[in-house]
């Protein structure tokens, strides 16, 4: 679990650093829209501790699995889903106007 947990965590660090440094690229790989690339970077902000904290729920999550406490993992996934994001992006959704 450690070396799955720090080549996720390297994975995820070059992903975050590549998309800070280089969101105009990697929207110009998809879209030559200039309002396109715009609404990308005004979305890299919200994307980037996505991707990081995404990273490590996955590694952690399939070892608890792997030691055999699904009953665990689905409540956490199930909590995190309905009590966590839900609120998040229906504040981020019809507050602060953040239609995607």
């Amino acid at each position: 679990m450690v070396v799955t947990l720090k080549l996720s965590i390297l994975l995820a660090v070059a992903v975050v650093v590549s998309l800070s440094l280089g969101h105009d690229i990697w929207a110009g790989f998809f879209s030559d829209s200039h309002s396109i690339n715009k609404k990308f970077a005004e979305m890299t902000p919200l994307l980037i501790p996505s991707i990081a904290v995404d990273a490590i729920q996955g590694v952690l999550s399939g070892a608890v699995r792997g030691c055999g406490w699904q009953r665990v993992t689905v409540l956490a996934n199930l909590g995190a889903f309905y009590f966590i994001g839900m609120p998040i992006a229906i504040v981020l959704g019809f507050k602060f106007h953040l239609y995607v």
